[in-house]
């Protein structure tokens, strides 16, 4: 049986962006949520891989980040989110939830 799932991938960071991440982890992570929304979007649906920088929260101990020049000083950390959305028929419907 052949479906046809259309994809697309949107990058949203404003330019070149170094990441420190276990690639290996990473890789299995975003090929498992791509492989989750083709397998239960319906012929003629689409799955969206989106990338974004967002800025993180300065956790309450107030850690300091170091800049370019050396010296620390307390900044917001950027974050990099990784979204994988598709029209596929959602967890609720896949798996019954229980509380």
């Amino acid at each position: 049986m052949e479906t046809s799932v259309c994809g697309s991938f949107v990058a949203d960071c404003g330019g070149d962006v170094m990441v420190y991440v276990d690639r290996n982890k990473m890789s299995q992570v975003i090929h498992n949520l791509v492989s989750n929304g083709l397998k239960f979007t319906p012929s003629g649906g689409r799955v969206t891989v989106t990338v974004t920088l967002e800025n993180g929260q300065r956790s309450p101990r107030g850690d300091a980040t170091s800049n370019a020049e050396g010296s620390s000083s307390p900044v917001d950390p950027l974050l990099i989110k990784i979204q994988v959305t598709d029209t596929g028929v959602g967890l609720s419907q896949v798996m019954p939830v229980t509380h």
